[in-house]
């Protein structure tokens, strides 16, 4: 490795508190060697920072909730990373998120890389604003950068596709799964059976079908729940229960780590039905804790879950119903798709990801 190197990450993904991106970040953070490493960050609520010894960040009003707090954020990110884009002391310039603001203050000389997770503005453009800003900028940035790093073949197709990108200048590198911290996390019981749903539920995460399946299931097993990790339910979630007649059998948690570990091990099975996504790292996750997965078979997901998931059709919830009660009733179908996770697992590594990310950088220099 060329010690010399480094590369300048900015504050950008770290508005989050949780999500998938910011989560990639640091896992790649903590694998680099900090020698390497600029990171420009000051002010973050993230929790996944906290396991990155290579900085030390304040919390912002980490007490106080207000409508445009994240965006609030993200502008004092950019005011106190500017000092450190223009002082350039670095090689290679890694923008976190799709926004082009650090570019301007870039030397000439300060190659530049972006991951680009996933497509979902232009694969699926029924549920976004055409005029989105984030996807405005995700089209300047793939224009502007001198290499990509995506993390799916389906997504380099995608790209490929779009928007006319050499394959010279895209780079494929899959995620990684660090499991530690689900088998070091201690044992919290749940009591009732039940299956899980991992993230937010934006409409492309398709979580109304998950619902639609579950008043078929719970007519044949009434004790059956579905547990989802994440963000409260809104309003329009709790009525749409009471319409249902599901709000006895659904319930929303607010897991931390040591919960979340507990909730993937103890599930019947863990429910991924998104329409479109880069990755799909909760996949990985669940079968590293030894949950069966039922997985949609859409975009890149047959690509990452191999022989080791059930897949369903995104539009039929018949189908995902059907899978559900599969996995209910047939302890021989959960232990094999059990040791199939274990080894399909063992394809995916974050030191692997890393020592590919640092070629791509030592490429361009």
């Amino acid at each position: 490795m060329n010690s010399r190197i480094k590369i300048c990450f900015d504050h950008l993904c770290f508005w989050e508190r949780y999500g998938g991106v910011s989560k990639y970040f640091v896992e790649l953070l903590k694998r680099l060697p900090s020698e390497n490493v600029k990171l420009l960050l000051k002010y973050t609520n993230n929790e996944y920072i906290r396991e990155y010894d290579g900085i030390k960040t304040k919390e912002f009003l980490p007490n106080i909730n207000f409508r445009g707090k994240s965006t609030l954020i993200s502008q004092l990110g950019k005011l106190t990373s500017v000092p450190g884009l223009i002082k350039g002391d670095f090689d290679i310039y890694h923008p976190t998120h799709y926004d082009c603001y650090g570019f301007k203050f870039l030397p000439a000389r300060v190659k530049s890389v972006a991951t680009i997770h996933d497509l979902n503005f232009f694969k699926i453009p029924q549920f976004y604003k055409q005029d989105s800003r984030n996807k405005i900028n995700q089209e300047k940035i793939i224009e502007k950068v001198d290499h990509i790093i995506t993390i799916s073949q389906k997504s380099n197709e995608d790209l490929q596709e779009l928007f006319n990108v050499p394959q010279e200048k895209i780079s494929v590198i899959y995620h990684g799964v660090d499991s530690s911290w689900i088998r070091n996390a201690p044992f919290i019981g749940y009591a009732e059976p039940y299956f899980l749903y991992v993230g937010r539920r934006n409409p492309y995460k398709n979580f109304s079908l998950v619902l639609e399946a579950m008043t078929q299931v719970t007519a044949h097993h009434k004790d059956i729940k579905l547990y989802c990790a994440g963000l409260p339910p809104t309003q329009h979630e709790i009525q749409l229960l009471a319409d249902k007649k599901l709000a006895q059998n659904v319930e929303f948690i607010q897991a931390s780590n040591d919960e979340l570990a507990n909730l993937y091990r103890q599930a019947i099975g863990f429910i991924f039905p998104s329409f479109y996504e880069g990755f799909g790292l909760p996949i990985l996750e669940a079968m590293s804790a030894d949950c069966p997965t039922i997985i949609s078979d859409a975009s890149c997901f047959p690509e990452i879950a191999g022989d080791a998931s059930m897949y369903f059709n995104p539009n039929d919830s018949e189908e995902l119903a059907h899978k559900m009660n599969l996995l209910i009733d047939d302890s021989e179908l959960r232990n094999n798709l059990i040791r199939a996770g274990r080894e399909r697992v063992g394809h995916f590594s974050w030191e692997k990801s890393a020592e590919q990310h640092m070629k791509v950088y030592q490429s361009l220099i």
